[in-house]
């Protein structure tokens, strides 16, 4: 999952801070951090490890961003970000010192839902257990009897010729993208039956549109060490089964990932921090800028659409005029909802000019960069335009079904997308057209779901299943890809997809509670160009005196990255 998203349907109920007045707040605070997800959390609690008591504000009513609960009957789940890939320690390392507990999920594993293979005589979409020994979907070892299953022996044959290709096959331009570095070196069908799914169901996206060296780092470069990618995934596999002490990478704070968030939350208040909820950052004024405070009339609210002039006209009232001893001063404002559940909050109070020495801009890209513009830095160009990925729903659904009980489709499944057609068979080494037909992709097979995954939630995760009734079931289906319009969920729909993904017949009565919950404007994994822009930018920020920024839309999508780089950002404050 991204963690530049917004919620359109609030958690039912938020992990949420109990706000002080502004009035109470001091002139002058340790350090600032704007945004109360993920990002701001992790570096408002790094600054404590440091010695700092931080104030952390947040615009919306809850924290943690897309690390959101809410209840499904009688259990609180998470309705976002449910897992963590602990690459690094960062992440491991603040859930330990929190005194927390991640696992790995439950089950015998996770499916794929395939479009038939004609090579092999099917004629329809089927379940396949995960590969046994693969990265996301690149098998180690290409003729492993559940690869040649899913491939047919042809393609599986393709695959293994990996190992004669050389080192140096897929180095070159036609392996930029994963899909033409896997198709160069195992064939097309390896990513059509085994990539795609995966990458489409985790990153919402095509492997034909992703960096191999971005999606996944240091995978070319093994494969040059060890002379064919096979080696080279076997080697990954091996190197993160060490450091997470087993199978899968995957993991979740037991009780769920908002379990997190609310430990971070309290652990900096403990440390003498302070966390405010329906508080938004209205105008930052830089140490020694030109100009003064009453600027503010053009502020905008860190995760709100704009400052109104109520909120801004008095904004210099406590400062006056630019800090030349090196603070910078942050324009505060109570907020509220906007218009709609999806609109960022506005202001709606009095605001407060607060001075700080050390400030993280941790909100998400838009509101940090309308912010970053209001301080008028001349070191740093705010000019960048943000790539926003699929509109996600959600749709979670408490049922009480006998026939469940034997979990067909284990902890859950992925749908593969209709994908382009391709051709499976071309001499190994070559760019793999995608324009024609396949004898594993016979043409955009078109799926007979509209969902593009399903968790059978207390199947993965233990605690679930022990606040459930016997027979009682959770499932939740994943709607929503890349380039389509807002998908439209309905009870009807959702059960359909259930008959032919579990082939379990489930009828409304059977019921007890249903949720859609949205998640608009995700941040999609990003391309090298938006990557070189930002790192341009990042170089621009540590060259500025006091000043973070972090988040998703700067550190990379997922949790794991998204905590490294708010802790990593913020312990270069330590100095300022």
């Amino acid at each position: 999952m991204n963690l530049d998203a917004k919620n359109s349907s609030a958690p039912a109920t938020p992990v949420v801070s109990h706000p002080n007045p502004l009035s109470d707040l001091p002139d002058e605070v340790d350090a600032l951090v704007i945004g109360g997800g993920i990002a701001g959390l992790s570096a408002a609690w790094q600054l404590t490890q440091d010695g700092f008591k931080p104030l952390l504000v947040e615009a919306r009513g809850y924290l943690g961003g897309l690390i959101a609960p809410g209840y499904i009957g009688p259990v609180q789940v998470d309705l976002g970000a449910e897992t963590f890939v602990p690459r690094g320690v960062e992440t491991a390392q603040m859930v330990a010192a929190l005194g927390l507990e991640a696992l790995a999920p439950s089950g015998d594993g996770a499916r794929l839902f395939l479009p038939p293979n004609r090579a092999n005589g099917e004629s329809h979409w089927r379940l396949w257990r995960f590969l046994r020994d693969a990265y996301l979907g690149i098998p180690a070892d290409p003729s492993a009897d559940d690869v040649v299953a899913v491939l047919g022996a042809k393609a599986a044959q393709r695959a293994a010729q990996d190992r004669h290709l050389g080192s140096e096959v897929g180095q070159g331009a036609e392996g930029e993208t994963l899909a033409g570095f896997v198709a160069a070196r195992m064939g097309q069908a390896v990513v059509d039956r085994l990539v795609r799914p995966i990458v489409a169901g985790i990153y919402t996206c095509d492997p034909a549109d992703l960096a191999t060296d971005t999606v996944t780092p240091g995978l070319r470069q093994a494969t040059r060490e060890h002379g064919c990618l096979a080696d080279a995934v076997a080697f990954l596999l091996a190197r993160s089964r060490k450091a997470t002490g087993g199978r899968s990478v995957d993991k979740c704070v037991r009780g769920g990932m908002f379990q997190l968030t609310a430990a971070l939350s309290q652990a900096i208040t403990t440390a003498g921090g302070t966390v405010l909820t329906r508080v938004g950052a209205q105008q930052l004024i830089a140490p020694d800028a030109a100009g003064n405070a009453d600027t503010a009339s053009g502020a905008t609210t860190c995760g709100a659409s704009g400052a109104s002039n109520a909120a801004s006209h008095d904004a210099s009232d406590s400062s006056g005029t630019p800090d030349s001893s090196g603070y910078w001063q942050v324009v505060l404002a109570p907020t509220k909802p906007g218009p709609t559940p999806s609109s960022e909050p506005v202001p709606a109070g009095t605001p407060r000019t607060l001075r700080t020495k050390r400030l993280v801009v941790a909100c998400s890209a838009r509101p940090a960069l309308r912010l970053l513009a209001s301080a008028n830095l001349a070191a740093l160009d705010t000019d960048i335009t943000i790539p926003v990925g699929a509109p996600i729903a959600r749709y979670s659904l408490l049922v009480d079904s006998p026939e469940l009980d034997a979990a067909p489709v284990g902890q859950g499944l992925l749908v593969a997308p209709a994908s382009p057609a391709s051709c499976a068979d071309t001499q190994p080494g070559a760019v793999e057209p995608s324009n024609q037909g396949s004898p594993t992709q016979p043409g955009a097979a078109e799926s007979p779901v509209g969902a593009k995954a399903l968790s059978h939630l207390n199947v993965k995760w233990p605690w679930i299943a022990q606040a459930l009734a016997p027979h009682q079931h959770l499932l939740r289906l994943s709607y929503g890809r890349l380039g389509q319009s807002e998908p439209q969920v309905s009870l009807e729909q959702a059960l359909a997809d259930v008959r032919v993904l579990t082939g379990v017949t489930i009828h409304p009565e059977q019921v007890s509670e249903h949720k859609l919950v949205r998640w608009n404007g995700t941040l999609p994994p990003l391309p090298p160009s938006y990557r070189a822009r930002i790192a341009a930018f990042m170089s621009q920020v540590e060259n500025i005196e006091g000043l973070a920024v972090t988040g998703a839309w700067v550190g990379g999508t997922g949790v794991n990255a998204v905590v490294a780089h708010a802790r990593t950002n913020a312990r270069r404050l330590q100095r300022s």
